[in-house]
């Protein structure tokens, strides 16, 4: 997949072949170690090489993250971004509202490289123990079914700590393992990325995590 912005047209299908096999073949030799051997005949067009600076040779990109884990990750944002009907008003437990307007919306696509669809997608910041059991009522922070119907839509999954501290005296090295390890848990999915709770500008916090 990742050859895929090296080899565009019909007419690089062997090569892209070529190096799928190569690769596949000295990797069971040395695991550590790829190695592309291309033999070139003579004349015709010199063929260049060169890395695209994003997978499928995109101009740009943008990273989107949803703060906190709530409700309208899933009840506005996902039907938005994959197409479909956005919740209608939900108020939440501090009586704040989190859904949408109940409308239908298309979707926002882009493609692949290869003319396939895929749907945006973004990421969110989850504290595991904010995370509510699947049968709550009229709560402001996702469920972890809700958590996986992100996660099985290809929405990213950003640590955030496990109870959302902030200070200087928080033990930092707790939060975020436990985090990993509820969120593994339940959502079978290692955390890569990790969002200070309280924000770039949260100097007090910015020490200890």
């Amino acid at each position: 997949r990742h050859c895929l912005p090296f080899f565009r047209g019909r007419r690089c299908m062997p090569l892209l072949m070529l190096c799928l096999l190569a690769g596949h073949a000295n990797a069971q030799r040395h695991p550590s170690v790829l190695t592309l051997k291309m033999p070139l005949g003579q004349g015709g067009t010199p063929i260049r090489v060169t890395i695209a600076p994003l997978m499928y040779g995109k101009d740009f990109a943008f990273s989107f993250t949803l703060d906190d884990g709530l409700i309208s990750d899933y009840l506005v944002a996902l039907p938005f971004f994959r197409g479909g009907r956005v919740a209608p008003g939900y108020t939440d437990e501090w009586g704040s509202d989190q859904g949408g307007d109940g409308r239908d919306y298309p979707g926002l696509f882009y493609t692949d490289g290869c003319g396939t669809q895929e749907a945006f997608r973004a990421a969110v910041a989850l504290n595991a123990l904010h995370i509510i059991a699947d049968t709550a009522r009229a709560r402001g922070f996702l469920s972890w079914a809700m958590a996986d119907s992100l996660r099985r839509a290809g929405w990213d999954v950003l640590s955030h700590g496990y109870r959302h501290l902030t200070g200087g005296g928080i033990d930092a090295w707790s939060e975020v393992q436990e985090n990993n390890r509820a969120v593994e848990a339940h959502l079978h999915v290692r955390m890569r990325d990790f969002v200070i709770p309280g924000g770039h500008d949260d100097i007090l916090s910015d020490g200890p995590y």
